[in-house]
């Protein structure tokens, strides 16, 4: 099991898709995977995910969000793993699970769990 923990807000669903241009989402989507990508080596994660595996997102925001807009943090997540070369493809394959919850906190932070 792995755990990675990023600090910050990570737009939920609602947040990225209000009305901002393709070109907007775009340029977030790119920073949250640099972000993401560069925290995997921080946090010492292996350059090799072994498949299948289930992802497990924990959202710790000051206003609880809906399980469901913790998706783009999901999101996310898969497309840095695939993009570092941590997994081959984000399909069915590899990724068999996905967990969603939301939890009240201090601090905007994500928890990424992958098993």
């Amino acid at each position: 099991m792995y755990r990675i923990e990023i600090a910050g807000r990570i737009p939920s669903l609602n947040d990225f898709y209000s009305g901002a241009h393709w070109s907007h989402r775009a340029k977030m989507a790119s920073q949250w995977h640099e972000t993401m990508i560069w925290e995997m080596r921080a946090q010492e994660l292996p350059k090799t995910i072994l498949a299948p595996f289930t992802l497990s997102v924990d959202v710790y925001r000051k206003r609880v969000v809906d399980n469901d807009n913790a998706v783009m943090s999901a999101k996310f997540f898969v497309d840095a793993l695939k993009q570092s070369g941590r997994i081959k493809d984000d399909s069915p394959d590899y990724w068999k699970a996905l967990i969603l919850r939301s939890h009240k906190g201090k601090k905007d932070t994500t928890v990424f769990t992958i098993e």
